[in-house]
């Protein structure tokens, strides 16, 4: 299965700015895709192996959201958007009823972990020491 981040910034990428500038709306968004991931969690599967990096992912964007924590760049807020977009969206490129569905959900959201670990390495320190 090839997946293309650029192809999926071009779908979300939009609305995933729109979201960066609405902290109201990216907290349900937030919380959406919290309530997903959790849902997921309880039968493991794809997500397992980046569970860890995921909770730090939505705890960052909490953080952001709340002012607490101010050191992420803006555009990293939008990459991590638009991963959720993707996650919480009823059109995947496997749709999630299908046996192997989330696998495609597991790989955006890994590629989002890649693209803002450096961010989220940051993250961990701050949160490690607040």
């Amino acid at each position: 299965m090839d997946i293309n981040f650029d192809d999926i910034s071009k779908m979300f990428g939009k609305k995933a700015k729109e979201y960066a500038g609405d902290k109201e709306k990216t907290s349900k968004l937030l919380r959406d895709a919290a309530k997903k991931a959790n849902d997921l969690e309880k039968k493991k599967g794809p997500l397992e192996e980046i569970w860890y990096n995921i909770q730090l992912l939505f705890g960052m964007v909490k953080d952001w959201i709340s002012g607490e924590y101010k050191a992420i760049p803006v555009g990293s807020i939008v990459v991590i958007i638009i991963g959720l977009l993707y996650f919480v969206s009823p059109v995947d490129i496997i749709p999630d009823f299908i046996p192997g569905g989330l696998v495609d959900d597991a790989l955006v959201l890994g590629l989002v972990i890649k693209q803002v670990k450096s961010d989220i390495d940051k993250y961990k320190v701050w949160k490690e020491s607040y």
